[in-house]
């Protein structure tokens, strides 16, 4: 007697629809794939960047010890946009006088804008120089000193510094 062993049966050529309805659900997984890679690539690119309030004045300190107070426009993981801009200056003595009365240095608050190279009122600032951003109150003494020469602008109360 002859030994047989059963023939293997193939399975059937999937019809055009299968072929094509297994392609579609490839594709979608695809599309599905990549956008949760768009949605995890974009998070971790924001990764660390923090929002401030565009209607809220801040302060902000950089590692040369310069501090500069206007609104923070926009940050990015390299840089820091800021608009309407402020920075202190000192003026008055500076040195301990020899009579042991301390006098001490006038702050006045400078708007950017007006001094000889005329700068543009936008700085983008490269992120790793920031050191902290700071929300001031409303009632700090530098958004007071901003509000009372805000108001002087609006009513021609200032005169256009020399030399321009």
């Amino acid at each position: 007697m002859v030994e047989t062993s059963p023939i293997p049966q193939r399975s059937p050529r999937p019809s055009g629809r299968t072929a094509r309805s297994s392609g579609l659900v490839s594709v979608a997984a695809l599309l599905v794939v990549l956008a949760a890679a768009g949605v995890l690539w974009g998070q971790w690119r924001e990764r660390g960047v923090q929002r401030y309030p565009q209607s809220r004045w801040q302060a902000v300190f950089l590692d040369n010890g310069q501090v500069y107070f206007g609104l923070v426009r926009n940050v990015t993981g390299q840089s820091v946009v800021l608009t309407d801009i402020y920075y202190l200056q000192t003026a008055g003595p500076q040195l301990q006088p020899s009579g042991g009365t301390e006098d001490q240095p006038k702050l006045n608050l400078i708007k950017l804008g007006n001094e000889v190279h005329g700068p543009d009122d936008r700085m983008v600032i490269t992120r790793s120089h920031v050191l902290l951003v700071e929300n001031l109150r409303d009632d700090s003494k530098v958004v007071e000193l901003i509000g009372r020469y805000l108001q002087d602008r609006a009513a021609g109360r200032l005169t256009p510094p020399a030399g321009r």
